[in-house]
């Protein structure tokens, strides 16, 4: 799910809907980087050998090494880029934090599955159409064509939470922690939910863990504070 701000409010109410902002699918291949005569082992080395080397630069290089670097691992690198990725979100330059976030979610669009992710982009434009029950139609083969894809399980809550069935939206979210334990977005949607349910103290449990994967969250601070100061009871 994507994170937006609780409303102004001396109540507790459901957030306002509106299209869900998600990175729209990238699918690029590894090409050009080896010569197509090398053997495959060679090919492999020569791959990884580039991975590594973005990694570095992401961590160690001037601005612009940097920015490039989160922005090649979005549209090349797998699950196991994020980490570094996420590292990338408390970054000096707000261009690398961005690019970095952009990236984490192009990987994680990503199943390895050409017809898994045609499915999971279709359902998303769905969703970013307002059409929230033939979105959720679309997520349930997704999740069922492949049970252990995280953003299956992430895009079927978002459906959820949107057609008002906020328990449903959270079981989903678990079963995508339990894939991917770095999804700020999976946790700050469980936020949204407590927040719905008038469950203000668990509400800011969820955006606190979404915030410390993701300090760059937009209200994200401002609401877990009026939350806290909700449960103190003064209002929001």
């Amino acid at each position: 799910m994507t994170y937006r701000s609780a409303p102004q409010s001396t109540h507790l109410r459901p957030p306002v809907l509106g299209a869900v902002q998600l990175t729209a699918l990238l699918t690029v291949l590894l090409t050009g980087l080896l010569v197509g005569s090398l053997v495959p082992s060679l090919l492999a080395t020569g791959a990884e050998a580039e991975l590594q080397s973005r990694h570095e630069l992401l961590r160690g290089g001037e601005t612009d090494a940097r920015r490039e670097a989160a922005l090649w691992l979005g549209q090349h690198a797998t699950q196991e880029s994020v980490p570094q990725l996420v590292e990338a979100l408390r970054d000096r330059d707000a261009g690398v934090r961005l690019l970095g976030e952009q990236s984490i979610w192009q990987i994680w669009m990503r199943s390895g599955d050409p017809a898994v992710d045609r499915r999971l982009s279709e359902g998303t434009a769905l969703l970013n159409r307002g059409e929230f029950a033939a979105a959720l139609a679309i997520f349930e083969d997704v999740v069922e064509m492949d049970g252990e894809f995280a953003e299956g399980y992430n895009k079927r809550a978002t459906a959820l939470y949107y057609l008002g069935d906020y328990k449903g939206s959270l079981a989903d979210i678990e079963e995508t922690l339990k894939r991917n334990r770095y999804h700020f977005g999976a946790l700050s949607g469980a936020g949204m939910c407590m927040i719905s349910l008038e469950q203000p103290a668990a509400a800011a449990h969820y955006f606190e863990r979404a915030l410390e994967i993701n300090p760059n969250l937009p209200g994200v601070a401002e609401t877990i504070q009026r939350l806290h100061r909700l449960t103190e009871g003064q209002m929001m």
